[in-house]
């Protein structure tokens, strides 16, 4: 696995946040390289700035996804970045804005090419 999305499945106004173990879930990102997307649908916005701050202080990398299901709904990118900023993010901590070589070599995690 190289990315979990949609980490607290939560849906703005209809389906709230799961109840999971944040810190152990940024630890085992952390350690097996995996990272966390900031979906960028203002439906979801997930994960929040505050949580996406301690997932980076914890060693997380991140994708920033706009969760297109139409070709307006790319233009939601900028809340994903939007709440990447609020998260202290930098393009350093982002995977999807890294040179090709860096992203394949994280997608690749010590597999075969």
């Amino acid at each position: 696995m190289n990315i979990i999305g949609h980490p607290l499945t939560r849906k703005i106004g209809r389906r709230p946040p799961v109840d999971v173990d944040l810190g152990e879930l940024f630890k085992a990102c952390a350690t097996t390289g995996t990272a966390l997307e900031v979906n960028a649908s203002p439906a979801r916005l997930d994960l929040p700035g505050d949580y996406i701050r301690q997932a980076r202080d914890a060693g997380v990398k991140f994708a920033i996804d706009t969760d297109a299901h139409s070709f307006g709904d790319l233009e939601n990118m900028k809340y994903g970045v939007g709440t990447a900023q609020r998260g202290w993010l930098t393009s350093g901590d982002v995977i999807n804005t890294w040179p090709l070589e860096n992203l394949r070599e994280f997608l690749r995690k010590g597999r075969a090419s």
